[in-house]
C-alpha cells in the first residue's frame, strides 16, 4: 500500500483544479473594484501578480464554499499540515514545509494575527463564512518575505447581495449574509455558526503504553459557538475603511476527566484605515490599524488540571502605524521602502491553583524598518528581486514565573533584535514556462505571545531565546494545452526554533526552544482540463532529521512529520448547472513524539469525500461528504478525523450593477 501511496504521489503530483488555479487571475480581474482592492493592498509587492513566474494560491469564494472549516481546507494543501485537537472551532495550528507553527504568519485583512515577530495563531474559530479569500505565500511566491504566511481578506462583497445557510453532522449549522451597494463604496457581512461536536473517538485512558484499558469514549462539553460581522467604505479610489468584530465560544473537552467544565470565551474588534496614491510617480501608502481583544477563561472544578486557572481575564490591545513608497513601472528601476511601529499590551487578572488572585500585564513596542527591489526585462524573459528587514523591540512584564505559579512584581524589560533577507530570481525562456530560485534568512526574537501566554491553553515562557532559519526553494510551472503543473524543492534550517508542545493528556501548551533539525522536500502540482472533467493532484515528499548531542534525538525524524501527503481530486464540467467531484487525502506514518519509538508509530491515513454542486440564476446547493472510510485517530490532537461527516449549503448570490462601472472609484 506504501508503495502504491508513492507511485500516485510522483505520477500525479499535483495542483489545485483548473478551476482553481484560474483563481488567481479570476479574484483579481473582471471587477472595476476587485481590481481597486488590489491597487488599496499595501502588503503586496505588486498589485499585478498575472506576470508572476511563482503566483500566490488564491482560494476564492466557491473553493470555501465546499470546506466546513479553515483547517479542512488548509490540510489539502501541499506543504501544509494541520494540528487540531477538536472539531469545528476547536484548537487548530499550521506548519509549513516542516516549519513550526510559531514561525507561519497569519494576518488579516493586512494585520497581523499573531505577535511582532510571529503567530502561534490558532485558526479553529476563524469561520470560512468570513472570509472573501484565503492566499497562501510560500517562500518562492512572489512578494514573499522571509516567512511563510497565510493572509485572509474579510468577506465584503463588494456590489453583491446574498445569503448563505449550512447545516452538517456533529450539530454543525451555520448561517451568513453579504451586502453592497450598486456603487461598491460600502459593504456590510455577517456570518453565524456553531457545532455540538460530540464525537465518539478512542481513548487509550490516559495510559499510552498499555493498550489493554483502551476504550471509545464520546466527547462532551466540546461546543462550539462563533460570531462575527464587517464592515468597509471606500469613498475614493485611494481610500479605504474596515471594521471586524469577532466572538467565539467554546467548551474544552478533556477525554478522560471526571468532570469538564472548561469554558474559553473571547471576543475581537479589528479597525483598518489605510490611503494609497496610484496617481503620483512614486506611490505613498500609509495603513493605520487597531485590535481590541479580550478572553475569559472558566474551570471552577479545575477538571482541566496542571497549571490552568481556576479563572482569568484578559485584556489586550495592539495598534500599527505604517508607511511605505514605492516604485512600480515594471523596470529595472522599481523599489519600495517603509517602516512601522507597532505596540502591543495584555492585562490579565488571574486566579491560580491556590486561588491568589494576580494581575500579570506585559507590552512590546516594536519598530521596523524594510526596503526592496524588483528588476524585470522588458518583455518579461527574466527578473529578479530582493528585500530586507529590520526590528528593534522592547519588551517589559511586571510578573515572574516560579514552577508554573505566576506572580506579580518589579518590572523587568529586554531588547530584541530581529531581521530578514529574501531574494529571488526568476526567467520565463518560453512562453508556457518559468523557473525560479529563492533564498531567505531570518533571525526571529521570541514572540509577544509566546513568552507571555495567552488566556486559555498558552502558559508563559519568559525565558526564550532567540531563533534562526535559512530556507531556499527552485522550482518551474508549465502548461502544454489542458495540462498544466510546477515542481519545487526546498530546503529549510531551523536552529533553536521555538515550538510549542503538549503537557501530557491536556490541552494545556508551553514554548520551548527545541533541538535545530532540517527539512527539505518536493511539492508537486499538475492539472487536466478537459471539456467533461479535470482532474488534479497536490503532493508533498519530504524528510526532517533533528540534530542535537543527545544521541536519543539525534537523527531522528521531528514528531507529526509525515514522509510524504498528496490530495487528488476530479470533477466534471456543469452539465445542466450540476457539477460533481471527489478528493482522496492521503498521508504517510508519522511519530508522536521525537524519541521514534515503535510505540510512537502512527499510520498513515487516507481521508474520502466527494461534493455535488447545483447553480441556477444566482441559487447554488453544495453537499459535501467527508471521511468516508471513517478513519479513527490514535491521539486527542486528531480528533476531528473520528466519524463520517456530511454538510449540507444553500446559497443566494447576485451581482449588484453599476450603471458605469468603469467610472465609479
Amino acid at each position: 500500500m506504501q508503495t502504491l501511496h508513492h507511485i500516485i504521489l510522483f505520477s500525479l503530483a499535483a495542483s489545485a483544479s483548473g478551476a482553481e488555479n484560474a483563481l488567481v487571475d479570476s479574484v483579481m480581474v473582471d471587477s472595476t473594484v476587485a481590481r481597486r482592492e488590489a491597487r488599496l493592498d499595501v502588503q503586496e509587492v505588486r498589485s499585478n501578480r498575472s506576470a508572476s513566474p511563482r503566483p500566490r494560491r488564491i482560494i476564492a469564494r466557491e473553493e470555501l464554499g465546499r470546506a466546513s472549516s479553515l483547517a479542512d481546507l488548509l490540510s489539502q494543501e501541499p506543504g501544509l499540515l494541520m494540528q487540531r485537537a477538536g472539531g469545528l472551532g476547536s484548537i487548530a495550528r499550521i506548519s509549513m514545509r516542516g516549519s513550526p507553527s510559531e514561525q507561519v504568519e497569519v494576518w488579516m485583512d493586512g494585520q497581523p494575527l499573531g505577535g511582532s515577530a510571529g503567530s502561534a495563531v490558532d485558526l479553529g474559530p476563524i469561520p470560512l463564512d468570513g472570509l472573501e479569500r484565503v492566499e497562501i505565500v510560500q517562500a518562492g511566491s512572489d512578494g514573499a518575505s522571509a516567512a511563510p504566511r497565510i493572509e485572509l481578506v474579510s468577506r465584503q462583497g463588494w456590489s453583491r447581495t446574498g445569503l448563505s445557510a449550512r447545516a452538517g453532522s456533529f450539530g454543525e449549522k451555520a448561517l451568513s449574509a453579504w451586502w453592497s451597494d450598486k456603487a461598491g463604496r460600502i459593504a456590510l457581512s455577517g456570518w453565524y455558526e456553531s457545532a455540538d461536536n460530540d464525537y465518539e473517538v478512542p481513548w487509550d485512558n490516559g495510559t499510552q503504553y498499555n493498550t489493554s484499558d483502551d476504550h471509545e469514549i464520546r466527547l462532551s462539553n466540546n461546543d462550539y459557538t462563533g460570531r462575527g460581522a464587517s464592515a468597509s467604505l471606500r469613498p475614493t479610489s485611494s481610500l479605504d475603511f474596515l471594521l471586524r468584530a469577532d466572538d467565539s465560544r467554546r467548551g474544552v473537552s478533556i477525554p478522560g476527566s471526571d468532570d469538564e467544565h472548561g469554558r474559553l470565551e473571547g471576543s475581537s474588534v479589528l479597525g483598518r484605515g489605510r490611503w494609497r496614491q496610484d496617481a503620483w510617480a512614486l506611490h505613498p501608502a500609509i495603513t493605520l490599524s487597531a485590535r481590541w481583544f479580550r478572553s475569559e477563561w472558566s474551570d471552577p472544578k479545575k477538571s482541566s488540571g496542571y497549571d490552568v486557572d481556576f479563572g482569568s481575564e484578559e485584556n489586550g490591545l495592539d495598534g500599527t502605524i505604517a508607511m511605505r513608497v514605492g516604485r512600480e513601472e515594471s523596470d529595472w528601476r522599481d523599489w519600495w521602502a517603509g517602516s512601522d511601529l507597532r505596540l502591543e499590551r495584555s492585562d490579565r487578572t488571574s486566579t491560580g491553583k491556590v486561588e491568589a488572585t494576580v494581575t500579570p500585564s506585559g507590552d512590546r513596542r516594536t519598530f521596523g524598518a524594510e526596503a526592496g527591489w524588483r528588476g524585470q526585462e522588458p518583455s518579461s524573459l527574466f527578473g529578479a528581486e530582493a528585500s530586507v528587514r529590520g526590528e528593534r523591540m522592547l519588551d517589559g512584564r511586571d510578573w515572574s514565573e516560579n514552577l508554573g505559579t505566576v506572580s506579580t512584581g518589579e518590572r523587568v524589560e529586554t531588547d530584541w533584535s530581529g531581521a530578514r533577507l529574501a531574494g529571488r530570481i526568476w526567467t520565463r525562456p518560453v512562453a508556457n514556462w518559468s523557473l525560479w530560485l529563492s533564498c531567505a534568512r531570518r533571525i526571529r526574537p521570541p514572540d509577544f505571545r509566546e513568552w507571555m501566554g495567552d488566556n486559555g491553553f498558552t502558559l508563559q515562557t519568559p525565558d526564550l531565546e532567540v531563533e534562526r532559519s535559512t530556507t531556499g526553494e527552485a522550482g518551474f510551472r508549465a502548461s502544454f494545452g489542458p495540462v498544466e503543473g510546477s515542481l519545487a524543492g526546498w530546503i529549510a534550517s531551523y536552529e533553536d526554533p521555538i515550538e510549542s508542545y503538549q503537557r501530557g493528556a491536556s490541552p494545556l501548551v508551553s514554548h520551548r526552544n527545541a533541538p535545530g533539525y532540517l527539512a527539505r522536500g518536493l511539492d508537486a502540482e499538475i492539472a487536466l482540463r478537459l471539456p467533461f472533467a479535470s482532474f488534479s493532484a497536490a503532493g508533498t515528499a519530504q524528510e526532517a532529521s533533528i540534530d542535537d548531542p543527545n544521541p536519543t534525538l539525534d537523527g531522528n525524524r521531528p514528531r507529526r512529520f509525515p514522509t510524504w501527503k498528496t490530495t487528488l481530486r476530479a470533477s466534471t464540467a456543469p452539465l445542466y448547472g450540476t457539477v460533481v467531484g471527489t478528493d482522496v487525502e492521503l498521508q504517510g506514518e508519522t511519530y508522536a513524539s521525537e524519541l521514534n519509538r515503535a510505540t510512537d508509530r502512527r499510520p498513515g491515513r487516507a481521508l474520502l469525500g466527494t461534493w455535488l454542486r447545483w447553480t441556477r440564476r444566482g441559487f447554488a446547493t453544495t453537499l459535501s461528504l467527508r471521511n468516508l472510510l471513517d478513519e479513527h485517530p490514535e491521539d486527542y490532537e486528531d480528533i476531528p478525523l473520528a466519524g463520517r461527516q456530511y454538510s449540507l449549503r444553500i446559497d443566494f448570490d447576485i451581482p449588484n450593477k453599476s450603471p458605469d462601472p468603469g467610472e465609479h472609484p
